[in-house]
């Protein structure tokens, strides 16, 4: 029952193949469990349906991944709901980075952590956001937004009636009177839309479980061959910077996790797609270095220096650029990418007046930041916009809900000027904050954002942790 048999039926009716050789619909209903013993009961059953070796069936299962079956997802036309199931808070960023889902064409839709955002305005807000995407069959994103879910059930499990006129109205049976005059008033026919639910947990409302589900994650989305890769790199990265075992990774990289080789390797590969033959010669493993020297801990990076004996760590080539450096570097392709920084320095206010910086935490709306970026990229005279976040927790929602502001402007204006020569240049930069020692730190994710952690020198980044202490 973790799946609505019936789309599953739909799916061979509306197909002319005959559902002994349509596997599509096989994966597309029953493959978004990541459970190792269901897929491998779900394996040996395909096999014999199928009448086809375990290694063809791995392969068969293998091509249609969770994003090959989100992608036809999008362009069945009878198909208005899919929930993506993410391990990790961060997964979802894959159907932004294989262009499954577009700041054009989608709306995404946080539970604002803003000061000021109330909760009844934030979702009577998103409401009227998905009833307007579905009036014209726009993507909707949903991000963990359990506070609105007793009226999406009615929204999404609407009945049909005709008024005296014959005109189709829907007809709601929860007792939210101001949500079925809402409604009523607003649908006269319901268009297609597609509702994409993000969720982490495993236990759900029970009228998701006949939606589409697929499990999403950056190391399911590789190859078998690429996931030899990961363990390879990392015992790489380990000798290399002579650490004593992969646990020392996070120390110097700080924010590494599970996924992120696997990220970079999706990333990488995504680039080569976009490339001649010529540029892909370069060795992977010299393009995974390029990726992760700028995201060197500078002061793990001392203390190797320091204390290590091995031969293998190049003493002299450990460098760091001062954030002027960086921002002269990210200049050159300002109008291609924006720039996100990770530090575990603090928000000073020198750095804020030198730097005209912004802190999110002087934000108490969505709306002021909106504006704000709304604002600098409408301005012939502004050219940099810098942004100063702190992470303090685990939950990513305000990140996501403020890089998505940021890529929506950002690809507006992109659009704007793409038939005239001279571009108004906007170099958008976004400086996250750890807290030390924080014990979930950002995550460090190769995604569309460029990324780069940055200090002076480790001499003058040793004094002012020192400084810092002492005060």
């Amino acid at each position: 029952g973790r799946r609505d048999f019936y789309a599953l039926i739909r799916h061979y009716m509306h197909n002319e193949i005959p559902p002994s050789k349509s596997f599509q619909g096989v994966m597309r209903n029953l493959g978004g469990c990541s459970d190792p013993q269901f897929q491998k009961c779900l394996a040996e059953v395909l096999e014999k349906v199928f009448r086809k070796s375990a290694k063809e069936i791995s392969t068969l299962m293998s091509d249609w991944g969770s994003l090959k079956c989100v992608e036809m997802n999008l362009q069945d036309e009878d198909c208005r709901h899919c929930m993506l199931v993410c391990e990790k808070p961060y997964s979802w960023q894959l159907l932004l980075d294989h262009n499954l889902l577009s700041c054009e064409d989608a709306v995404f839709l946080f539970d604002s952590k803003f000061a000021s955002d109330t909760a009844t305005m934030t979702s009577y807000d998103h409401l009227h956001k998905v009833i307007n995407c579905m009036q014209i069959g726009n993507k909707v994103v949903l991000y963990k937004l359990k506070s609105i879910h007793e009226c999406l059930y009615d929204m999404l499990n609407q009945r049909y009636s005709t008024d005296s006129s014959g005109i189709p109205k829907i007809a709601l049976l929860q007792k939210n009177l101001n949500l079925r005059h809402l409604l009523n008033n607003l649908f006269n026919i319901l268009f297609l839309t597609c509702l994409f639910f993000f969720f982490f947990a495993k236990a759900e409302k029970a009228f998701f479980g006949r939606f589409e589900r697929q499990y999403i994650s950056y190391a399911g989305s590789l190859s078998p061959s690429s996931l030899e890769k990961v363990d390879i790199f990392k015992r790489y990265l380990c000798n290399r910077y002579g650490l004593f075992g992969e646990k020392n990774l996070p120390e110097l990289f700080c924010g590494f996790n599970d996924d992120t080789i696997p990220s970079a390797i999706l990333h990488i590969l995504l680039q080569q797609g976009n490339r001649d033959n010529e540029d892909i010669k370069q060795d992977e493993t010299e393009q995974l270095l390029k990726l992760f020297y700028p995201l060197r801990h500078p002061a793990k990076i001392a203390s190797l220096v320091i204390n290590s004996s091995s031969r293998n760590l190049d003493h002299t080539n450990q460098s760091f650029n001062t954030f002027e450096q960086v921002l002269d570097t990210a200049k050159k392709n300002c109008n291609k990418e924006m720039l996100l920084i990770l530090t575990c320095d603090l928000e000073y206010n020198s750095f804020q007046r030198k730097w005209n910086s912004k802190h999110i935490s002087d934000y108490m709306k969505v709306s002021h930041l909106e504006k704000d970026v709304t604002n600098f990229f409408e301005s012939s005279k502004k050219n940099r916009l810098i942004l100063q976040y702190q992470h303090k927790t685990n939950d990513l929602t305000q990140f996501f809900q403020i890089k998505c502001i940021l890529e929506s402007a950002y690809s507006s204006h992109c659009r704007k000027f793409d038939n005239e020569k001279s571009i108004n240049e906007k170099l958008v930069v976004l400086i996250v904050h750890n807290v030390m020692e924080q014990k979930s730190p950002f995550p460090i994710i190769f995604s569309q954002f460029k990324q780069t952690l940055f200090c002076k020198t480790i001499e003058i980044f040793t004094n002012i942790l020192l400084w810092k202490y002492f005060e």
